[in-house]
């Protein structure tokens, strides 16, 4: 219960329903939102280094961050249920701490994450998970988005 009262404590803080609190331009912004990332790499640690634990289903999906701080995954789904074909999960996402973290907000439920940025490129972006509950923990999931 007090894991869902802090989310919902940040995600009132972190996506306000006010225009006047718009994401500020920064260099990091426009490398997240200049072009759609592909994910490569979902990885755990064991024995204190990441390891690539991917299932063919997680690999691939479209990453989508705009300018107008909303989110698309698109889950190309086709690799594991041809049936059901690709889908998107709508939500809305926010760098802050000096633009060191970002976290988002899944429409399907409720499905908050922050992540710390460990590195971002032209064409890679590497976020590890935060912890909600003990942000002074480290990390012990990462993932990689690449163009």
């Amino acid at each position: 219960m007090k894991i869902i009262l802090i989310a919902a404590l940040v995600v009132t803080t972190l996506f306000p329903e006010s225009k006047s609190n718009e994401i500020p331009m920064t260099s990091i912004f426009e490398t997240i939102t200049s072009a759609p990332w592909t994910q490569t790499q979902s990885l755990s640690i064991e024995n204190g280094t990441f390891v690539d634990f991917s299932l063919p289903c997680e690999l691939n999906d479209i990453w989508t961050f705009n300018a107008d701080s909303t989110i698309v995954i698109s889950d190309v789904a086709a690799f594991c249920r041809p049936d059901v074909g690709q889908f998107d999960i709508n939500g809305r996402w926010l760098l802050f701490d000096n633009d060191t973290k970002l976290a988002f907000a899944l429409s399907n439920g409720f499905t908050l994450e922050a992540l710390q940025v460990v590195a971002v490129q032209q064409n890679r972006l590497v976020l590890d998970y935060i912890n909600l509950a003990d942000p002074n923990a480290p990390a012990t999931e990462r993932v990689v988005l690449e163009r």
